[in-house]
């Protein structure tokens, strides 16, 4: 298995008396500036990833449709989820990216991120995760937190005080699935009852 930032533990873990009641909705939309929707998105059963192709590739589309397809039988699985599970699923959607990616002349490629239910511990958790600059935000109250950490050069001079930052696009991103570089970044984070509402978006 490809190389990842270890995990981080957000929060202090409480076991819950029941299963969490999840209720979930998704939409996506192909904008005003592309005739093709390269997002693609799968929230049902505990599992919740967004994929966003990348633009500058061909068949982004295709890409994030393939990305996000594993995660249909996890979510489909019967029993705890783990994150070994998790983990072994990002691997094929990273192969499925690759197998696109080698049917094109230029490539294809795409985001990946999203959050879903496992046990770890014996005790419920998100296991968040992301390759790219698609974001999951924590919607808590009135407040929106971002999560999940840009893999992309204006974000990564950012981080590294550079001034260069500023006039750095946005857009450029430094990982994705069916890239040089589809490590994804993973974070535990406990399920606490009451709970909070998920977003995430595309980049």
């Amino acid at each position: 298995m490809r190389e990842h930032r270890g995990f981080e533990a957000l929060g202090q873990a409480v076991a819950l008396a029941e299963p969490p009641l999840i209720e979930s909705s998704a939409r996506t939309d192909v904008g005003v500036h592309r005739r093709v929707n390269e997002d693609a998105v799968f929230a049902d059963g505990g599992v919740y990833v967004v994929a966003d192709g990348m633009g500058g590739h061909e068949a982004g589309d295709l890409a994030s449709a393939a990305a996000i397809e594993p995660f249909r039988a996890l979510a489909a699985a019967h029993g705890a989820r783990d994150y070994r599970m998790v983990e072994a699923t990002i691997e094929l959607a990273r192969r499925a990216v690759d197998t696109v990616s080698l049917r094109t002349e230029r490539g294809a490629g795409c985001t990946l991120t999203g959050v879903v239910l496992i046990e770890h511990g014996g005790i419920p958790h998100w296991y968040v995760m992301n390759v790219g600059d698609s974001r999951v935000y924590l919607h808590s109250g009135a407040e929106l937190t971002q999560l999940t950490v840009d893999h992309s050069l204006h974000a990564e001079l950012l981080a590294e005080g550079r001034a260069e930052a500023a006039d750095t696009p946005r857009n450029v991103i430094t990982r994705a699935l069916g890239s040089g570089d589809s490590r994804h970044d993973a974070w535990l984070l406990p399920v606490h009852a009451g709970g909070a509402s998920w977003c995430a978006l595309t980049g």
